[in-house]
């Protein structure tokens, strides 16, 4: 390394002495005192309207313009800020399918990603995750849609509501699911976490080693849908009588499930 800077220093001293220049790759040669730069801009990053901006910027003033299409072609679509959004895709639908697959990513590898108005999570042993979705319901709104996913084989928990951490324990006020409860026998609607059970479905749910999709509706009124499956077959229906008390659809969203082995989810919500 200490060579390397050597010959470095010696070739720069050297290119700095008067009457020297530097030949460049196409036999022109840059006269010394020349202001001069290298700029290194990666892969698709050329694609991207504001690099096209900066080429132009830059052009030598003494060459023909160039236009744009003799080198790279810009894209027509950039967002609302100029500092990028291209990164490997044409548009916004390419930007969808990108997201759609860290999504996924996350969801098989157990990682906790938030995009959008979905969130991957692990969880196991037990305890509950708060899944924190950045856009939120904002002002009136009259149902709470939920379309989940989770490899979970039983003991698969939603609770919509609010979870308070107290001395020893917690308490809750909400609506606790559980899918494929006691040994995978039934399915399971509780007001509040272990609470009172409400509407009960027996029969398996969940797919042992695949993922199980699942959608619940919950509206303002009180009425509760929960359906699986890809058709979206719906195993629990009922009408709460929650009026003018707990809003459910403005609760929070939580996972949770049983055993040492983590489940992952992946929750979207509508």
């Amino acid at each position: 390394r200490q060579l390397a800077r050597n010959v470095a220093l010696a070739q720069g001293i050297r290119n700095q002495q008067p009457g020297s220049s530097i030949k460049a790759p196409d036999g022109t040669r840059c006269a010394c005192g020349e202001r001069a730069s290298l700029l290194h801009v990666p892969s698709t990053m050329k694609l991207w309207p504001w690099v096209q901006r900066l080429f132009r910027f830059h052009s030598p003033s003494f060459l023909p313009e160039v236009h744009d299409e003799a080198l790279f072609r810009s894209r027509n679509e950039q967002g609302e800020e100029l500092g990028g959004g291209f990164w490997g895709s044409e548009d916004s639908k390419d930007l969808e399918i990108m997201r759609q697959g860290t999504l996924e990513w996350a969801r098989d590898t157990g990682s906790s990603v938030v995009s959008g108005n979905c969130a991957t999570t692990p969880t196991s042993l037990g305890n509950y995750a708060h899944i924190d979705f950045p856009n939120g319901p904002a002002g009136e709104v009259q149902s709470l849609k939920l379309k989940a996913q989770t490899n979970a084989s039983q003991d698969a928990h939603l609770f919509f509501g609010t979870i308070y951490t107290v001395p020893n324990g917690l308490q809750s006020l909400g609506l606790e699911l559980v899918i494929d409860a006691f040994e995978g026998t039934k399915s399971i609607l509780r007001w509040g976490i272990q609470g009172e059970e409400i509407a009960e479905f027996r029969g398996r749910i969940l797919e042992r080693g695949q993922w199980t999709s699942l959608w619940v509706d919950i509206k303002s009124s009180g009425e509760v849908q929960v359906a699986a499956g890809e058709s979206g077959n719906v195993f629990l229906d009922i009408a709460l009588d929650i009026t003018g008390t707990y809003d459910l659809t403005h609760g929070k969203i939580y996972a949770g499930s049983l055993g040492q082995k983590p489940a992952h989810w992946l929750l979207c919500r509508e």
